[in-house]
């Protein structure tokens, strides 16, 4: 299968994608309980990929992702927890700052080689952020900017050389950060 398009209103469902060499997918006004995606042949996310959709989980483990366009949610978005683990993505863009409120919980982007990101800022739904065994050097200012629900930020096994002023601000619930 070559591309996935999805959608589906007004029925929650389960989606069991896994292992189908799927090189694109966009996803459209749909309610999905879980959404799984592993091991296909994805290797980039392109903007407006995810349009008006509720999910409890969507995972993208163990694909080719090496690229993500910065605008890849959009409408009225509603995940409780979303996996990047096991990609290629050197430096992700997408914005988790957007205007439209995304509601995410849980994101993971353990094992994907991530050596820079644009920053996590403005959301009050995440709770966590897992950016375990990675590439990362630099934590730069604002990396971690007004997530009012984080409580937990895993950034351990990665190269971490450089932590700027202010790379954590603004995080009233935060508890722990793994190093």
């Amino acid at each position: 299968i070559d591309t996935i398009i999805v959608e589906i209103e007004n029925r929650p469902l389960n989606l069991i994608l896994k292992e189908n060499k799927i090189k694109k997918i966009w996803i459209r006004n749909s309610q999905i309980e879980y959404l799984n995606l592993d091991f296909n042949d994805l290797e980039e996310l392109n903007n407006d990929s995810f349009s008006n959709i509720s999910a409890d989980s969507i995972n993208f483990y163990g694909n080719r992702i090496i690229k993500m366009d910065s605008n890849i949610f959009s409408g009225q978005i509603d995940i409780k927890s979303i996996q990047f683990d096991a990609n290629e993505i050197e430096q992700h863009s997408f914005r988790l700052d957007l205007n439209l409120r995304p509601v995410i919980y849980s994101i993971t982007f353990s094992s994907s080689n991530l050596a820079e990101f644009n920053s996590f800022r403005n959301n009050d739904a995440v709770e966590i952020i897992y950016l375990s065994f990675n590439q990362i050097q630099r934590l730069k200012e604002n990396s971690f900017f007004n997530l009012s629900r984080i409580e937990m930020i895993l950034l351990n096994t990665n190269r971490i050389v450089l932590l700027e002023s202010f790379a954590f601000a603004n995080l009233p619930q935060l508890k722990s950060i793994h190093l």
